[in-house]
């Protein structure tokens, strides 16, 4: 687990919305060729190339819950080398017991209730092997507080020979979808008001009228 999140070209990104998060892992995946010369650091071994082709990868850490799930791999030839997408979706806050941020991070502070998240991982990060890798986190929730990068709808923290002994990555979000604003609020009252008026408006008029057909009728 710890090799998955290591090496070159490490793309770790989460997306949430709601109190689903969806995890995506993206990474080359390099065979050591047949050969002394070759930079034993920068290719897989063949066991752990051919473990992550053709086994099943689990999500959860097993020390921590008893939950069974695995990953869904999608493989991209890319001429030597493989690209390998893996991809979960967590619900009912089993984001908690995942294996990777348990395995990679000293702190974990995660809490999700009411469609409202909030995530603070820090210290040490364990599967630091020289190479930076990207933090990438999406939210369909308003995010009311983070210390990443904003970049369009995402939020971006890097991990590298800087920071890997003390690292900093928090977001916090809303039970709100992202982009409601006060403008949108404003906007859903005058809309309530406006059809509160209409609707009596048209009971005034319907009384009115009935009241005329019992007169007439006298």
């Amino acid at each position: 687990m710890l090799l998955i999140i290591t090496g070159c070209g490490v793309k770790y990104e989460l997306t949430i919305e709601d109190d689903t998060l969806t995890e995506n892992v993206n990474f080359d995946l390099i065979p050591k060729p047949d050969s002394e010369y070759f930079d034993e650091e920068y290719y897989q071994s063949k066991d752990f190339y051919n473990d992550i082709l053709n086994s099943d990868i689990s999500v959860f850490d097993e020390g921590l819950s008893e939950r069974s799930g695995y990953y869904t791999k999608e493989i991209t030839p890319n001429g030597s080398s493989n690209n390998v997408n893996l991809s979960y979706v967590y619900k009912n806050g089993e984001f908690q017991y995942s294996k990777i941020i348990n395995s990679c991070f000293e702190y974990r502070d995660i809490q999700i209730k009411d469609k409202k998240v909030y995530i603070h991982l820090s210290g040490q990060f364990y599967c630091y092997d020289g190479s930076p890798i990207e933090i990438v986190i999406n939210s369909k929730n308003k995010v009311v507080k983070t210390n990443g990068k904003k970049d369009g709808d995402s939020y971006i923290w890097t991990i590298d020979e800087n920071n890997s002994q003390a690292i900093d990555i928090m977001i916090k979000t809303s039970d709100k979808k992202a982009g409601t604003t006060i403008r949108d609020y404003i906007y859903t009252i005058i809309a309530i008001v406006a059809g509160a008026i209409i609707l009596l408006g048209a009971v005034y008029y319907v009384g009115t009228l009935m009241g005329r057909n019992g007169v007439n009728d006298i």
